[in-house]
């Protein structure tokens, strides 16, 4: 059982890493509250994957 939640640990932490990644090469702005908010639902993942982890 640890096995499996070592494993979804880990799925979580690279989803949230890459979908941040992702979110910086499309936005290519300063991060500021706007380029975030215009994200909108795109920072769903990356909430659900923090989410997760923490």
């Amino acid at each position: 059982m640890s096995t499996l939640f070592a494993f979804l640990h880990h799925l979580a932490a690279f989803t949230l890493v890459s979908a941040l990644a992702v979110e910086f090469v499309l936005i290519r702005q300063e991060l500021t509250v706007e380029p975030v908010q215009a994200c909108g639902a795109g920072s769903l993942p990356p909430c659900a994957a923090a989410a997760w982890i923490g």
